[in-house]
């Protein structure tokens, strides 16, 4: 994808030679680029307030106030001519392709394509109008707030539109009732207000049901099926065929649409303006806020992009990604998060609104539990002292990039193959990643040669599906590739749902994010979902859990499938609500964004450009504060001090003001560019600046109004089907058995040394009785420590009252060794399957086995005590797994693999460690050849042992 500036570089570097430093030529100028050209449009959709200064401007007003808008309108052209990054009419996206050479074109702006659209709040606000008239209302249908969930006794919501004392989002609750269940499980399907009341008949009046409904509506609990929606079919064109419909008996609809209509065929300014009078007459509380949305679209096909300059750009890359990702050793929430989710439920599933109720959810909300409301809205000044980390080891090896540039006073510093050695690089794990950033080159010819630089911006991301998604609404040829790249994920992975995380934070924000529909399944979360019910995914029906390695995942109660979120947006949903956070972070955990970090250097004056082969991987950059600030302002007004300046500090000609991700381009040698960095300047106590790359000489996009700034967007695909990395769940009908249930679950606390006898002389004789009896199915034990040692009984029963005579023989059983002292407890506990562990096998089948390895388990203890004595033990442990590997069918190759894993497993569940690995080693050194003979089948327990599992093999 190609992204440029809207206006060739020429409008600006033109403005600012030929008014020198002329305040009078420099005011013409930019007045006359105001009226006659796309200028004027620009500034309209971007600041009204700013368009009706200009339009209002007389040069009778003093020149103070002259300045200040003159100055504001400087700053937007800067950016026009300057800046690819999209924005309004600031800038064009095309559609590129992959070529044998390359060709970046960049077409007049009389020849891009212009979607103009109402913004979101507009919409939002004939939406409600066409709630609130009397002709429509009635025909208006309602449905439960997607942000709904019950607990045993409220509803809980999140309502968009508190009062006004509370800014933003909140989190409500009523009271359930039987008549608002029925009102909310029969608005599942949705109804008009009438419909919805004539469910509640049984229950209330009809004038109380109708009531109840408007309540719900006005609360947040309902919301109308005109509320906005993010991905799919625009907004706009929802509320042009609602319009449509309603135009028969409100003749303001008709008009409406009529004005909406109009917009789309006559994107003129005076278009602009006549739509703004006229919806300013429907909607007078609108007149403060930006009406419009635009975006500027260039002929598909025109960008391309040679093949070789993406393999020499793709090569360096993916030698130098250890430098760029940002080792932090701190724990992100979600890292938190998913400790203290082990530690807290294990392999459970737990729904997610549960889960985000909870107090780890909490905490990974940010919210405290129990907070006293007398310190709500109080700020606490105090912070914690700053944690000293460790050098990481890409820091070291920044350290020595940067002494090297430091010792040899260098402007350009080059990472050299000896830097990179010492990194142990691993490749990203991301479902495809995307390069951003400028191609500095002469020519399109010269790329395809080699003689070029990329100035890498930031990569990783998941295929830039994040940053293109958006644009591709009203742009058919990137729909058409979106589609496509996407298919092919989901195609190689249909045993798993892929679903889009639709979620609307505000109206202006959602004015950006809105995008097509490239998932087949959606998690509509405070935002209309127009796919099929069939294909949404409400919150209710997620469950998280946590796999074996680390890796937070979810899944659907009702489709019994595990859930891949993703997030095709670009949104900073840092501080977004709870749950849209989660499932964003759960979104982005395997496609992380990276790009070059100075790490603990960050915070030097100045710091040198960095290259490998064709990238650029940071651009030099100047830190303006403190003395060196005072010498900047102290030299601007003069040319002589400010050129003797910029030599001591080697800042070029052409550089860039950072604020965050905004670049505000200056030309060092332009009195009023000059003038712009004095202003920034003084009102911040610091300044960053960048060099920009991007200088007349190295402009490869053109076209016939000059050469244009730009970014490259190049997606890179998956490397292969990523089905097999990520872990799938079964869900059976039932995971949690309490006393009274199907299964009983008793703990004997015990010594370990009294166990076998335990087992071989009194439960298994009860065991066998009990299922002689019918009382019992089948049954098994684990031995344990949490941390008292203890047996572990499953029972599950013949029936579900048999617990009561179970338990009893159980006590009755142990009656002698418990009043010996031999058994501390006895204690009756919940079972709880899991499920995620023992996912291979419908779970019966997995307890089945259990059952016949605890059968054939007490067989082989009770064999000869002497013969189980010593080495013995482990001996008969490791041979009877090898005959259970081998009766599942695993030849010599699976059992490897297999140990190979469960070993991998054991050290990340209890904690890696070098010293562990090494005894472990010793230990096998030392038994090497009892194992061997083990294996073979060699030692004295071979023959009795294969008796044993002859009748499980059978079993």
């Amino acid at each position: 994808m190609l992204r440029r500036a809207a206006l060739a570089e020429q409008t600006l570097s033109a403005l600012n030679e030929q008014s020198g430093d002329d305040f009078q030529k420099w005011e013409s100028a930019l007045l006359d680029l105001f009226q006659n050209s796309p200028f004027g449009s620009a500034i309209y959709l971007a600041s009204p307030s700013l368009f009706a200064a200009l339009e209002t401007y007389s040069q009778q007003t003093p020149e103070k106030a002259r300045q200040k808008i003159l100055f504001s309108a400087y700053k937007y052209l800067i950016r026009m001519c300057s800046r690819a990054t999209p924005f309004g009419m600031f800038s064009v996206t095309s559609a590129g392709l992959f070529s044998r050479t390359t060709k970046l074109t960049g077409p007049a702006i009389s020849q891009v394509s212009t979607t103009l659209l109402l913004n979101m709040s507009v919409l939002e606000s004939i939406a409600s109008w066409l709630e609130e008239h009397r002709g429509i209302a009635g025909h208006i249908r309602y449905l439960p707030s997607s942000s709904l969930y019950r607990t045993p006794e409220t509803f809980r919501f999140i309502d968009s539109q508190p009062n006004s004392e509370i800014a933003g989002p909140v989190l409500s609750e009523i009271d359930r009732s039987a008549e608002l269940d029925i009102l909310l499980e029969t608005a599942q399907q949705p109804g008009t207000r009438s419909e919805l009341a004539d469910a509640l008949a049984q229950l209330l009046s009809q004038d109380k049901a109708a009531a109840l409904v408007k309540s719900a509506v006005e609360a947040g609990l309902l919301v109308s099926e005109l509320s906005a929606n993010i991905t799919g079919n625009d907004f706009q064109n929802r509320i042009l065929k609602a319009l449509e419909a309603a135009a028969a008996t409100c003749p303001q609809a008709g008009t409406l649409h009529a004005l909406i209509c109009g917009l789309g065929k006559d994107p003129s300014l005076s278009r602009l303006k006549e739509t703004t009078t006229a919806l300013a007459r429907y909607f007078p509380e609108l007149s403060s806020k930006t009406l419009f949305r635009a975006q500027l679209i260039a002929p598909d096909g025109k960008a391309k992009l040679g093949k070789a300059a993406i393999s020499r750009i793709a090569s360096d890359f993916n030698a130098v990604i250890g430098l760029l990702e940002l080792r932090n050793t701190d724990p992100t929430p979600l890292d938190e998060l998913k400790v203290k989710f082990g530690l807290r439920y294990g392999s459970s599933q737990v729904p997610l609104c549960e889960l985000m109720e909870s107090d780890i959810g909490l905490r990974y909300a940010g919210i405290a539990a129990n907070a006293a409301r007398i310190l709500e809205k109080l700020d606490f000044n105090w912070q914690a002292p700053p944690i000293s980390h460790a050098m990481t080891a890409t820091g070291q090896v920044k350290q020595r990039i940067f002494d090297r540039a430091l010792s040899r006073q260098l402007y350009c510093v080059q990472v050299l193959e000896s830097d990179l050695k010492e990194l142990n690089v691993q490749p990203l794990r991301t479902t495809g990643l995307f390069l951003l950033g400028e191609m500095l080159a002469i020519s399109g010819r010269n790329i395809d040669r080699g003689y070029f630089e990329f100035y890498l911006k930031a990569a990783g991301g998941e295929s830039g599906l994040e940053l293109m998604a958006r644009f591709a609404q009203h742009d058919p040829a990137l729909d058409a590739q979106l589609q496509k790249a996407t298919r092919q994920t989901w195609d190689h992975e249909q045993q798993y749902l892929h679903a889009e995380i639709a979620h609307i934070p505000d109206a202006d924000t959602a004015s950006v994010l809105a995008r097509p529909h490239l998932y087949p399944y959606e998690i509509p979360y405070l935002s209309q979902s127009t796919l099929p019910l069939s294909n949404q995914i409400p919150i209710t029906d997620l469950l998280v859990s946590v796999t074996a390695d680390g890796e937070m995942i979810l899944t659907s109660k009702r489709l019994c499938k595990r859930i891949i979120p993703h997030n095709t947006t670009a949104h900073n949903y840092g501080r977004g609500l709870p749950v849209y956070q989660l499932l964003s972070d759960l979104a982005h955990q395997h496609s992380p964004v990276i790009s070059w970090n100075w790490e603990h250097l960050e915070t030097f004056t100045f710091l040198p450009r960095v290259v490998y082969g064709h990238l650029i991987l940071c651009a030099a950059r100047w830190k303006l504060e403190g003395e060196t600030r005072k010498k900047v302002l102290d030299s601007l007004g003069s040319d002589w001090l400010w050129q003797r300046l910029r030599t001591e500090m080697r800042i070029p000609r052409f550089i860039q003001i950072c604020q965050g991700d905004n670049l505000l381009l200056i030309d060092c040698e332009s009195h009023f560019a000059r003038a712009l960095l004095g202003k920034e300047l003084k009102k911040s106590g610091q300044l960053q600046i960048q060099e920009c790359l991007q200088t007349s000489r190295f402009h490869p996009v053109k076209g016939k109004e000059g050469k244009f700034s730009h970014e490259l967007l190049i997606a890179f695909k998956p490397a292969a089907p990523t089905s097999a990395e990520r872990a799938q769940l079964r869900l059976t009908k039932q995971k949690h058995f309490h006393l009274g249930s199907q299964w009983l679950y008793v703990k004997i606390y015990i010594d370990p040394n009294q166990v076998d006898r335990l087992l071989t002389q009194t439960l298994t004789a009860l065991c066998q009785q009990l299922s002689l009896d019918g009382k019992i199915h089948k049954w098994f034990f684990v031995r344990y420590a949490d941390p008292s040692y203890h047996l572990r009984l499953r029972f599950e029963l013949g029936l579900m009252r048999d617990w009561q005579p179970v338990l009893a023989s159980v006590q009755s059983a142990l009656g002698a060794q418990l009043a010996d002292g031999l058994i501390e407890k006895i204690q009756i506990d919940s079972y709880e399957r899991e499920i995620e562990r023992y996912s291979c096998l419908d779970y019966e089948q997995t307890e089945s086995i259990f059952h016949q390895d605890s059968l054939a388990s007490v067989q082989v203890i009770s064999l000869n005590p002497i013969d189980m004595s010593g080495d013995a033990r482990w001996q008969v442990a490791l041979y009877s797994m090898d005959l259970m590997l081998a009766d599942f069918g695993l030849d010599i190759k699976s059992k490897a693999e297999f140990a190979r894993e469960s070993y991998q497993a054991f050290l990340s569940e209890f904690g890696q460690d070098h010293t562990l690995t090494r005894q472990l080693d010793q230990k096998y050194r030392i038994y090497q050849t009892q194992i061997t003979q083990t294996l073979a089948g060699q030692s004295r327990f071979s023959d009795m042992l294969a008796e044993c599992f002859k009748e499980w093999k059978i079993r």
